[in-house]
């Protein structure tokens, strides 16, 4: 009977420290496609799995270097911050508060490069996209957009609609368990003191797209299964924001969520190697041709 009773409650100690184990979340530094694929396939995706892709710089890349943000210096990062500024005073529009900075300088740059039309397919990621889709692994994408003037309590679809067309005109797939894709932009309702800034709009989500807004993607995603009532026990981020990646994994664990973050790295490898003079003149020349709002 002992002899029972110690194996019974041996078993229950293993059934209980299974139940209550805390959730893994781990962040791995990947510099290729091979590299990702091998660390999901260790770390395991099933139904219960949401698959994050980032958009810029993971799932398009930029052919034109000078578009890969995360690869700036600080002293770069400076240098195009005070060009923008100077476009803007040369037209006599001076900011006021960050959430205008923020605004404008996002909505500039992609006016830039919806203009280049200079954004190439990750062909890697493309086929990791579509493999998960098809094996109906609820699949999304997310990106750090601003949709609208964050001031005027109106939101503006547009850019979120432009990444979502532009994804499936590359190819890209989304896939969310009954969804109706009926077209319908909506609002992710995030706590106000998850804003960076005051009255700044919530994040946009066009079928299975969502523009941050700025907001932490944790917010977002939080919001997004929130309204989508979508329960989960995994998540794979595959991005190249560290910040985005150490965000989710604090948010997972938080949820008691298997996490494995993928700062993909691959895009970033192509620095911007110009001199500080001419990585100046480079942004002073494309932000004089954007059309700014009044």
């Amino acid at each position: 009977m002992e002899r029972l009773l110690s194996k019974c409650a041996a078993f229950v100690a293993l059934a209980m420290s299974m139940i209550f184990a805390p959730a893994i979340a781990e962040v791995v530094d990947c510099k290729s496609v091979n590299e990702v694929v091998q660390h999901i396939s260790r770390f395991g995706v099933n139904k219960e799995t949401l698959a994050i892709f980032d958009v810029n710089s993971v799932s398009i890349i930029p052919s034109d270097p000078l578009f890969h943000f995360q690869a700036y210096t600080e002293k770069q990062r400076a240098i195009y911050n005070q060009c923008f500024i100077e476009s803007l005073a040369d037209r006599g529009l001076f900011l006021r508060n960050p959430s205008e900075d923020s605004y404008y300088i996002y909505l500039a740059v992609w006016k830039l490069i919806k203009k280049s039309g200079t954004r190439c397919v990750n062909e890697g990621i493309l086929a990791l996209n579509r493999d998960f889709c098809r094996k109906k692994i609820p699949t999304i994408f997310i990106s750090e957009s601003f949709d609208g003037r964050p001031l005027s309590g109106k939101g503006d679809p547009e850019i979120a609609r432009w990444h979502r067309k532009n994804l499936k005109k590359k190819g890209y797939q989304i896939y969310l368990p009954n969804s109706t894709r009926d077209g319908t932009i909506r609002y992710l309702e995030v706590s106000k003191k998850k804003l960076p800034y005051e009255n700044l709009m919530p994040c946009v989500i066009d079928e299975g797209v969502i523009s941050s807004n700025r907001i932490k993607k944790s917010a977002c995603l939080k919001a997004f299964l929130a309204e989508r009532k979508l329960k989960v026990r995994r998540i794979v981020l595959i991005d190249d924001s560290e910040a985005s990646l150490a965000s989710l994994a604090k948010f997972c664990r938080r949820e008691n969520i298997d996490f494995l973050g993928i700062h993909y790295t691959e895009g970033l490898l192509h620095t911007y190697t110009l001199s500080s003079g001419k990585f100046r003149s480079a942004w002073m020349g494309l932000f004089q041709n954007v059309p700014f709002p009044e």
